[in-house]
C-alpha cells in the first residue's frame, strides 16, 4: 500500500474510535433499561428513586460538555477523550459494584460526564486531525 493510503486508512480508523464516544451517548444512557428491574429489587426502589437511577446519567451528560470546552482547549482534545474514557471505565466498574442507591447515582453522573466529554469532543478532534478535503466525511461518522 501507498503512504497516502496508509495515512487515508489511519485517518479513517482514528475517526471512527473516536466517533465511538456518539455510539456511547445513546448506549449509556439507555442501557439502564435492562437493568432497572434488578436496581429496583436490590436496592428496593420506590419510582421515586427508579426516577433518580435512570436520569443520574443525563445529568452527568449535562455537565460533560460544559467540562469539555474547558479540558479541550487547558489540554487538548486527545487527553480530553482519554479522561473521558477513564470516566466511562470509571462508571462501568463503579455501578457494577455499588453498596447503595447514592454511590450508584454516583458512578452514573461520572459515566453521564464522560458521555457528555465525548460527545463535546469527538468531532472537534475529528476535524483536528482530518485534511480539509476529508474533513465532512470524517466529522459526519460521530452520530450521537
Amino acid at each position: 500500500m501507498s503512504e497516502a493510503s496508509n495515512k487515508t486508512t489511519y485517518l479513517y480508523l482514528v475517526s471512527l474510535v473516536a466517533a465511538v464516544g456518539g455510539f456511547l451517548f445513546g448506549y449509556d444512557l439507555s442501557i439502564i433499561s435492562g437493568a432497572l428491574p434488578f436496581l429496583k429489587s436490590h436496592f428496593s426502589l420506590d419510582s421515586a428513586g427508579e426516577g433518580w437511577a435512570t436520569s443520574s446519567a443525563i445529568l452527568g451528560s449535562m455537565m460533560g460538555p460544559v467540562a469539555g470546552i474547558w479540558l479541550a482547549d487547558a489540554v487538548g482534545r486527545r487527553k480530553t477523550l482519554a479522561i473521558a474514557a477513564l470516566c466511562f471505565m470509571a462508571s462501568a466498574i463503579g455501578t457494577a459494584l455499588p453498596h447503595s442507591l447514592g454511590q450508584f447515582v454516583f458512578w452514573r453522573v461520572v459515566g453521564g460526564v464522560g458521555v457528555g466529554l465525548a460527545a463535546a469532543t469527538s468531532p472537534m478532534y475529528i476535524a483536528e486531525i482530518a485534511p480539509a478535503h476529508m474533513r465532512g466525511r470524517l466529522v459526519t461518522v460521530n452520530q450521537p
